[in-house]
């Protein structure tokens, strides 16, 4: 087993994972801020019954929809209302999380799970310099996130 995988083999895997994950519908998060401050995640048609169910309910208050465009999350964010799956883009630690999930539950990759691809798309979109060809052009300064990432690769190719 090679110690990086070739520049080909990065093209077949990011291919592969994103021909999956872009299967997912995912809609755009919008928030809308509840009576106790506390913000919440919808899509577009949830967040309007929201605003609409809080203004009857509450009709000294003023509600809105904010959001609409890209969101840095710690995790996948889902609809309150309809549990949609809503796009946003991974921080670290949403990265870590599902990393974790991946490499150490006994859960197997499924190359036909959607889901999983998605997950995956996004852990790579949020780490630059994903699986470096040679570890001078990676851009990842900790050595221990290199490591993970080129396992996460090695499991991966085991599964086409």
């Amino acid at each position: 087993m090679s110690a990086l995988l070739s520049r080909r083999a990065k093209k077949w895997l990011g291919k592969r994972i994103n021909e999956q994950a872009e299967k997912v519908e995912q809609k755009v998060e919008h928030l809308v801020c509840d009576i106790d401050g506390e913000v919440r995640s919808y899509c577009y048609k949830c967040a309007q019954k929201e605003v609409e169910r809080l203004s009857k309910k509450y009709p000294n208050k003023e509600f809105y929809i904010d959001g609409g465009w890209g969101h840095d999350n710690d995790y996948q964010v889902f609809c309150e209302r309809c549990d949609a799956v809503l796009d946003n883009s991974y921080t670290e630690t949403a990265c870590d999380e599902d990393f974790n999930f991946f490499s150490k539950t006994s859960t197997t990759w499924d190359w036909d799970d959607v889901y999983d691809c998605m997950s995956v798309s996004k852990i790579l979109d949020a780490l630059e310099g994903w699986l470096p060809y040679k570890p001078q052009e990676t851009k990842i300064e900790d050595w221990d996130e290199y490591l993970r990432l080129h396992f996460l690769g090695q499991k991966l190719l085991r599964y086409k």
